[in-house]
């Protein structure tokens, strides 16, 4: 025996032979009584933005000019409403050597009728032509049947057939002509150069559009056969009650006046219902069927409605719909990478920055202002009387010692890509040695080198890389620039909307059908291509991690919507060596400060001379002066190095504020051989 659950689950919206209606499916009971739920809310505002951003100017498939009304079936009758824009043509052309920007224009297509030109006092003084153009709700674009200029040496220049005759820029239009506001502009050039020298301009738009309401009454025929109908308002909820005999009948028939278009089956108990503006992703009319009840197993039915005092109506012929032409003419498609077409990404949010070691000194990180995708390190003085850092260099508290500036520093770059599309990574700065990868090489002259590295984007494995630049200049800073190259947009192709011819035939046949056919034309003929804009999503920007003490981090985003996960970039100060803060009074102490900080053990030392008291150690002022690398000898705050010691012999003052820049191989091993970082190469 069925339950009230199997009636209430077999009493479902269907349709039979192109009609609407409730259809029974259990019908092992006597009679039941439903409720249906009618919920309207139309919005028209949506397509008026729709029907102006596609009267514009565009060109045909031939790539000629005219005026675009590519919504015109959303368009009221002429019968009902004048719909009118205005066209006018403005002049500020000199006429000379180059010839003229424009001159005639005429269109003599749909509706519309017009031709203007310029006279030459209007091309010599400047001048404007207004015209009305009148369209109708069908024809979608009226193409220009003159549009012309004059060639630079004379004779007509038409701009329909060849644009660039005599190498003037084709006419273009302004960025608004595709928006849904005006004025919208048409462009036109002489043979000078880029200067605009006469317009065509749309614009005061009076059109009406067509408000077509969801649902405005709902019929239901009655067990009697009689068709019953109840008014439904705007943003109210109707109740429609029935009783359903299944002895009578299996299928009521609904009828709906006012839709714009055949209802859409959500499910079994959901029907929804648009207004005339399609695409606005609103449901306009809901309905539903609410609550079943009172359903009767055994005895008599429940009472039917009173008896309408008329004769019993035959059932409506069956009406079967045939569709023709395009099967789909979508409006807003899926992109090709499978996006929603109105989907727009949720940019991840960046990563915080660290700024709390920044009070200590050491490596500071800043992103460039005005490049999002640059960055930049500078060396910061290690103040605070208990700095960890300075105490773990060895260096005292005093003015000299604090100073990065006046210091030779070591760096490493650790680099690390994780990402779909191609990246570059470059560093850029001053200094004696750089190391890219696992060879040591300075990419150009000491103290002036760049490294820069890419990879494609074919392998989507993880990648590091291993920078170290030796010997910078403390008061220098080094700049590090991030970049990527996406892969091409997604695209679509879609239409700004459809036309649909209906004719009926019949009805025919018994029990009678009315054949009815729709046939479907899409607008404009080929669809309009376009790429996702902007492409990449969201922003190329660096966001600083870290920054201050003895290690700084940084991330980039390649613009994809997953955020700043691109390149990480790590930052670690492995040595300082000082320089030669003062010239000690007495000789010891001037060989030891200058053994210290300055001397760098020549590659190549050759025979010792007389001069430097039989040896190449840095504790004769000649050993200096002999030097073949002497660019090492290097002032890290002024920048320079001691290239030019004075021929007659070498002075200690020459070498004040001086620091050695260490061979690469002796830095490497001292850190590689050092417990913790980072060390001081004057200590060695």
């Amino acid at each position: 025996m069925a339950t009230e659950q199997d009636i209430r689950n077999g009493i479902k919206f269907s349709k039979v032979s192109g009609q609407w209606g409730i259809k029974i499916s259990n019908k092992n009971f006597v009679s039941c009584s439903i409720d249906i739920r009618i919920s309207r809310a139309d919005s028209h505002g949506y397509c008026r933005d729709k029907v102006y951003e596609n009267i514009k100017f565009a060109q045909d498939s031939s790539g000629r000019w005219g005026v675009a009304n590519y919504f015109a079936s959303k368009l009221l009758p002429r019968s009902e409403h004048s719909h009118v824009i205005e066209l006018e043509g403005t002049n500020d052309d000199n006429p000379n050597a180059y010839g003229v920007a424009l001159r005639n224009w005429a269109i003599n297509a749909g509706n519309v009728s017009m031709s203007s030109n310029f006279t030459d006092s209007q091309l010599s003084g400047g001048g404007t032509e207004k015209d009305d153009l009148k369209f109708n709700n069908s024809e979608t674009f009226h193409r220009f049947s003159t549009l012309e200029g004059e060639k630079d040496g004379g004779g007509v220049l038409d701009y329909q057939s060849n644009p660039t005759a005599d190498g003037r820029k084709a006419p273009r239009v302004d960025s608004n002509n595709d928006g849904s506001t005006f004025p919208k502009t048409l462009k036109f050039y002489d043979a000078d150069g880029g200067d605009r020298n006469a317009e065509l301009i749309l614009d005061h738009p009076n059109f009406a559009i067509k408000e077509t309401d969801s649902l405005t009454k709902f019929k239901m025929i009655s067990t009697n056969g009689n068709y019953k109908s109840k008014t439904v308002k705007d943003n109210a909820d109707t109740i429609v009650s029935r009783n359903l005999v299944p002895g009578k009948k299996t299928f009521y028939s609904i009828q709906f006046e006012g839709n714009y278009g055949s209802p859409s089956k959500v499910d079994n108990s959901t029907l929804t219902m648009g207004d005339s503006c399609e695409g606005d992703g609103i449901t306009n009319a809901t309905i539903t069927i609410d609550c079943v009840y009172d359903i009767v197993f055994t005895g008599p039915p429940a009472p039917e409605d009173p008896p309408e005092p008329i004769p019993d109506p035959l059932d409506p012929p069956t009406i079967t719909t045939v569709t023709a032409g395009a099967s789909s003419c979508p409006t807003n498609p899926d992109w090709s990478n499978g996006w929603a077409g109105s989907y727009r990404p949720t940019c991840a949010s960046n990563p915080s920055t660290n700024r709390s070691e920044e009070s200590k000194g050491g490596l500071i990180l800043n992103v460039n202002p005005g490049d999002p995708k640059r960055f930049s390190l500078r060396f910061a003085e290690l103040s605070g009387s208990g700095n960890s850092i300075r105490q773990g260099l060895g260096l005292s508290d005093s003015i000299g010692d604090r100073s990065l500036a006046n210091k030779l520093i070591t760096i490493r770059v650790d680099w690390y890509r994780q990402a779909l599309w191609a990246q570059n990574f470059s560093i850029s700065g001053s200094c004696s040695d750089s190391k890219n990868g696992g060879s040591t090489s300075s990419s150009g002259a000491s103290y002036s080198t760049s490294i820069s590295h890419a990879t494609g984007s074919g392998d989507i494995s993880p990648q590091n890389r291993e920078f170290v630049l030796y010997n910078i200049d403390g008061s220098s800073t080094i700049e590090f620039a991030c970049s990527s190259t996406p892969e091409a947009p997604p695209d679509r192709t879609r239409y700004t909307g459809e036309t649909e011819t209906v004719t009926l035939s019949g009805p025919s046949g018994d029990p009678p059908v009315i054949t009815r056919t729709v046939t479907k034309t899409c607008i404009p003929p080929g669809g309009i291509y376009e790429q996702y804009e902007p492409w990449p999503p969201c922003p190329e920007e660096v966001v600083v991690t870290k920054s201050g003490g003895t290690t700084a981090t940084a991330v980039y985003s390649d613009g994809a919507p997953d955020g700043a996960n691109d390149q990480f970039i790590t930052i670690t100060l492995l040595a300082v060596r000082e320089s030669v803060l003062d010239i000690p009074t007495n000789s010891i102490g001037m060989i030891e400060e200058l053994v210290r900080n300055v001397w760098i053990a020549d590659q190549s030392p050759g025979d010792a001379t007389a001069d430097n008291l039989g040896g190449v150690d840095g504790r004769s002022l000649a050993d200096y002066h002999e030097h073949p690398d002497k660019t090492r000898f290097r002032n890290p705050t002024a920048r320079t190095s001691a290239t030019s010691l004075s021929s007659g012999g070498t002075g200690m003052g020459e070498l004040k504020g001086h620091s050695g820049a260490i061979y690469p191989g002796t830095i490497d091993s001292a850190v590689s051989n050092a417990s913790s970082l980072p060390i001081n190469l004057s200590n060695l």
